[in-house]
């Protein structure tokens, strides 16, 4: 095994690797959901920009990963496809849970 792959091999066991692989498949599920809505709606970027109050460059920003919205842009893009948002957060010591529809 070259020392390049044992390197890349120990930092991928590190949390902060684990964390952020974590993380960059959460935008790209996002992406992929948000294509998705847009393509079966028959709705161009254009159109979905038009209706959430963005531009086309923004919503293929957002599409092509280049950038993960804030919460309230979520919810624009939401409302825009027909849908809405709901977040739930739940504690992972305790049975406390907080869910925003």
């Amino acid at each position: 095994m070259s020392n390049l792959k044992a390197i890349r091999e120990r930092r991928m066991k590190t949390p902060e690797a684990t964390r952020g692989y974590s993380d960059a498949r959460i935008a790209m599920d996002f992406v992929e959901l948000i294509y998705t809505a847009r393509v079966a709606a028959n709705m161009t970027q254009e159109e979905l920009g038009e209706r959430s109050g963005m531009t086309q460059p923004a919503i293929a920003r957002i599409e092509g990963g280049g950038t993960t919205p804030m919460v309230g842009t979520v919810a624009r893009l939401a409302q825009a496809l027909g849908a809405h948002v709901t977040l739930q957060w739940v504690n992972n010591d305790s049975d406390q849970q907080l869910i925003v529809a």
